[in-house]
């Protein structure tokens, strides 16, 4: 159980970048060079307990037509790769698991895309993550940079939105939206819950919704709705903002706290 840093940088063969082998159990840093690292990726019947990019690394692990393929206990974006495109293992003693990712790239254009299996809990503090439709997402908490979930993936439980931009096309059961841009983009989507706090918007174009809270502050955008939806629970606070045409919108109960608290137009 080595840990495996890039000793020979200057190429495109991921393997002999750090060092020409790694086995199930090793931990790999990726922690200089600037190239693309595009061969030599599939490892899908190993764990690797860490996989960092970190240092002065500016390159990318991967690209649209191969990932790093393996299952990873701890995965961490710490630098200023362009990339990273990865998806967990299918062999060996493998569960087509990441168990955490820690995304915190310092360019903000780092393209950050997950491929098939589970990732059960993805902290983004910045880049572009996409979750291709194959990538099951347990918990996303994001704090900044943009984020999106393909439809066609399993449902995702919790949504933690602090800062940035996530655009969802899949089933969640629950989203709290402390602070900038949630968008719900599929009218196939159902959620159970969301709650929306002061300063954040919520773009919803989604089915129904079995419960909504909207705090004072909050922004509800309902705006670009393609049909009419249901809102079993609505919760509504005075100084939420409601976006809304006539008639689109039926509430089955709303729930106010306070004299100036807003319901969505007949």
């Amino acid at each position: 159980m080595a840990s495996r840093y890039v000793s020979t940088p200057g190429g495109t063969d991921f393997l002999a970048a750090i060092g020409g082998t790694v086995n199930d159990g090793d931990s790999v840093y990726i922690n200089m060079g600037n190239d693309a690292l595009v061969t030599n990726l599939n490892h899908a019947a190993k764990i690797f307990p860490v996989v960092s990019l970190i240092g002065e690394f500016s390159g990318w692990v991967g690209d649209p037509s191969a990932s790093l393929e393996c299952d990873i206990t701890s995965l961490l974006v710490a630098c200023a790769a362009r990339g990273l495109y990865v998806k967990a293992g299918t062999g060996g003693s493998t569960t087509n698991t990441i168990a955490k990712a820690d995304l915190r790239p310092t360019r903000a254009d780092c393209n950050i895309v997950f491929g098939t299996g589970t990732y059960t809990q993805v902290n983004q503090f910045g880049g572009i993550l996409v979750a291709a439709d194959t990538a099951d997402v347990n918990l996303l908490r994001q704090t900044a940079g943009t984020s999106t979930l393909r439809e066609g993936a399993a449902n995702t439980p919790t949504i933690e939105i602090y800062g940035g931009a996530c655009e969802c096309q899949r089933d969640f059961d629950n989203a709290d939206v402390r602070g900038g841009l949630f968008q719900v983009t599929r009218s196939s989507v159902t959620p159970t819950s969301i709650k929306v706090d002061e300063g954040a918007r919520l773009d919803y174009r989604g089915g129904a919704l079995a419960s909504l809270y909207g705090f004072p502050g909050s922004t509800l955008d309902f705006s670009r709705l393609t049909k009419p939806m249901t809102i079993t629970n609505f919760y509504s606070w005075g100084g939420c903002r409601i976006i809304c045409p006539p008639g689109l919108v039926t509430v089955t109960t709303t729930t106010p706290f306070g004299n100036e608290s807003p319901t969505f137009p007949a």
